[in-house]
């Protein structure tokens, strides 16, 4: 069984879609993306290359959701 940060990144087409959502979250709360990152404990070029449409991994957008008081299922387009 394989850990959630052992996952692979996911396909561009998914990663699409989180990085408009993840924006608009973290534009609603007036935070830059080295902020973010700092909360959720990756590097704000991360944020950046996600919100651009990079490839995430689950464990990435679960420290992402809960550094913006969103579940994870929502902001990774899942609900």
């Amino acid at each position: 069984e394989r850990a959630l940060s052992e996952e692979p990144a996911q396909p561009v087409a998914g990663a699409a879609g989180l990085g408009v959502r993840l924006r608009r979250e973290r534009l609603q709360r007036h935070l830059s993306t080295n902020e973010l990152g700092r909360r959720a404990g990756i590097s704000g070029l991360a944020v950046r290359k996600i919100e651009d449409g990079g490839g995430w991994r689950g464990d990435t957008v679960e420290r992402l959701a809960l550094a913006l008081a969103v579940s994870p299922a929502a902001l990774a387009g899942w609900t």
